[in-house]
């Protein structure tokens, strides 16, 4: 008689066995984990061993947010537990996606798991990407205890970010415990490349290299980019915002070592020219066009280039302009420039040659001093020169004189 029995995890098909006494199953409500890892001290758990005690049964125990019963459980007239817990759950969890680094010609494989707590039945679940509501699937079977994979496919993804969102029992069949994790969301970044293969992609000469690309649909004011990777394109990447909503396009990608004919060749040392032809989009419809490009560092050397001096060219009412362009990295073999366009054209990329910067050469001057031919004779030193070879001779032969007589 008179026993407070509480936070206990019942788990039998007989539960219990009153004889003539009353008790109390449950003690007040207050915070503190409990048996089953809820947030509230309180009743019991009450389960049996085919997953329909009254803890696990929604429609008896309808199931609060705190994880404790609305309705209270009755043993008998006198043994209540007004404040049963419960631990009804769905879960949504664990969501991945494959590839990680997805591009446009791929299909994103997308997985999350689901687990159930105490309800075996069939939910509904909702996939969005964005607001679009992409899958619906009306009837997916879950049982108690059980953990399901969920995979589904993303097919033709645009380039941009992918809101994926899935919701589980999306019209509220299942009242549980927590309803926030029945929503789980996550990001994907797609990447427009073209992947060359032998239908699209070919070479006529050592001097030719092309590679397109194509998206799908494009939004108001999104921006994609097209990366190209091909052994003999300088072109790496292109950038194209758009100011209206286009579906379809596509653009492709020549580089070409003479120009189309009946254009000249800008001033300047040539390195390539571009040509970028488009599919389903006019020149108004992108608001910008950023174009990224290599040089090989060879080239420069061999042609004695200027590297500041490199720009990108687009070809414009009869006339190349000059675009706006900016050194942005370099390695061992490349420089890698980026440059401004408004719409897409003919393009070259130009570089000018270096000028040897030479010291202007003094004139000469006429000396105003005399060369040795010019120096006038020193005539006095001739004169005496003269005196004293005189006197020499005249005294060697007074001297030869005297010795006549002496001897």
């Amino acid at each position: 008689y008179n026993n407070l029995i509480y936070n206990n995890y019942f788990n039998n098909s007989q539960n219990f066995l009153i004889e003539d006494s009353s008790n109390f199953w449950n003690t007040t409500k207050t915070p503190e984990k409990n048996i089953i890892g809820g947030q509230y001290i309180a009743g019991n758990y009450w389960a049996t061993p085919d997953g329909n005690g009254f803890s696990e049964n929604i429609t008896k125990c309808n199931p609060g947010t705190d994880g404790i019963c609305k309705n209270r459980y009755e043993l008998d007239s006198d043994n209540i537990d007004y404040h049963p817990l419960t631990a009804i759950n769905l879960k949504i969890s664990n969501i991945t996606y494959s590839p990680l680094y997805p591009y446009t010609s791929d299909e994103i494989t997308i997985s999350a798991d689901i687990s159930s707590t105490s309800i075996t039945g069939k939910i509904k679940i909702n996939i969005y990407d964005g607001n679009n509501l992409i899958y619906t699937i009306d009837s997916y079977s879950i049982s108690s205890g059980q953990t399901k994979t969920l995979s589904f496919i993303l097919k033709n993804p645009f380039s941009g970010i992918h809101n994926i969102k899935i919701v589980i029992d999306a019209n509220n069949t299942y009242p549980e415990i927590n309803e926030d994790d029945n929503i789980l969301s996550t990001e994907i970044y797609v990447r427009s490349k073209y992947v060359p293969s032998s239908s699209t992609f070919y070479s006529i000469s050592s001097d030719y290299s092309g590679g397109s690309a194509a998206t799908n649909r494009i939004s108001e004011g999104q921006s994609i980019s097209y990366n190209f990777s091909l052994p003999k394109l300088d072109i790496q990447e292109i950038i194209l915002t758009f100011t209206n909503s286009v579906s379809g396009i596509s653009i492709k990608v020549n580089q070409i070592q003479e120009p189309p004919t009946g254009i000249i060749s800008p001033s300047g040392e040539l390195y390539a020219f571009i040509t970028v032809d488009k599919t389903n989009f006019r020149d108004e419809d992108i608001s910008s066009t950023t174009i990224k490009f290599r040089v090989p560092i060879s080239w420069i050397n061999e042609n004695n280039i200027n590297e500041s001096s490199i720009v990108l060219y687009k070809y414009e009412n009869n006339k190349w302009i000059q675009l706006q362009t900016s050194l942005i990295s370099r390695d061992g073999n490349y420089l890698y420039f980026s440059a401004i366009s408004q719409g897409l054209s003919l393009y070259s990329i130009v570089g000018q040659v270096k000028t040897t910067s030479q010291s202007p050469v003094a004139e000469e001057k006429p000396s105003t001093k005399p060369t040795t031919s010019e120096k006038p004779i020193d005539y006095i030193w001739i004169i005496a020169l003269s005196i004293i070879v005189i006197l020499i001779i005249l005294l060697t032969v007074v001297l030869f004189n005297k010795y006549k007589q002496v001897k």
